[in-house]
């Protein structure tokens, strides 16, 4: 398992954003933690 923490943010300049594209940003990163956690649930149990 490699650790990936502290890694540099791949949301620059978000003040330049829309709330839309924040939002839609958050969503798409909270979808990645689900599928990874998907994934490892069978070593898990």
């Amino acid at each position: 398992m490699t650790r990936i923490t502290e890694q540099p943010s791949a949301h620059r300049h978000l003040e330049k954003k829309s709330i839309e594209e924040i939002t839609a940003a958050i969503n798409n990163e909270d979808k990645i933690v689900a599928l990874a956690i998907e994934k490892a649930l069978p070593q898990l149990n």
